[in-house]
């Protein structure tokens, strides 16, 4: 019989009872995560018997990319966020070969499972150009999105974008100029299913809104 770590490092279902559940920190996260959810004591001990516990959803990764032109320089911010720890944040500034009058802004929001992995992602890049005081030219955003195969295996699926959570790219006033800015907003839809399990399906939509000014800077704001 596989071992607790073995099956963890295979990303393989690890069937446990709550006493055993209390003996290793993944299964300790997942315990916190769905109490922290309300889960019912039904679902939460439905999860530990299947060993669908490590796919459990407890937090997120974000990633932004910004480039300021007029500075030279590229920013990438990572954050941790977790239902069950303190958030966490981290910034590294480095140069940009050029400088330019275009740019992009690009975010990766990775969801996180119980047993500490990733197991899906969602993505977004916007580029455009500007001129210092108008939004010169912007192009469709660019998407990308993925579920990890064994988090598949175990129920996740990517549902699409929800539709009432995407807008943009639109202009909006910035300086006094009506194309002074664009800002685009999308929202993912992911869903966890094991079909296999009478504890009906949980759903996360991590969005992406990003606002980029016609002098280079731009900022975004995230969630789920």
């Amino acid at each position: 019989m596989q071992g607790y770590q073995e099956l963890l490092d295979n990303h393989r279902p690890i069937p446990l009872d709550r006493a055993q559940a209390g003996k290793h920190e993944e299964s300790k996260t997942f315990l916190a995560a769905a109490d922290a959810d309300h889960l019912s004591e039904h679902d939460t001990d439905a999860l530990l018997s299947s060993g669908n516990w490590i796919a459990y959803p407890v937090g997120a990764t974000e990633e932004t990319v910004t480039q300021d032109p007029e500075a030279g320089t590229q920013t990438t911010v990572t954050k941790e966020t977790s239902s069950v720890a303190a958030e966490k944040t981290s910034t590294e500034t480095v140069p940009l070969a050029a400088r330019t009058h275009s740019g992009y802004l690009s975010q990766t929001y990775w969801l996180n499972a119980a047993d500490g992995r990733h197991f899906a992602y969602f993505q977004m890049r916007q580029n455009y150009s500007y001129n210092g005081r108008a939004v010169t030219a912007y192009e469709p955003p660019i998407l990308n999105h993925k579920v990890y195969t064994w988090a598949e295996l175990a129920g996740w699926s990517f549902e699409g974008l929800d539709l009432s959570g995407s807008r943009g790219p639109s202009y909006y006033s910035w300086h006094g100029n009506g194309h002074g800015a664009i800002q685009t907003w999308r929202r993912a839809n992911f869903k966890y299913d094991p079909t296999h399990l009478d504890i009906g399906s949980i759903h996360r939509y991590p969005w992406l809104h990003f606002y980029q000014h016609a002098d280079g800077t731009e900022y975004s704001t995230s969630g789920m």
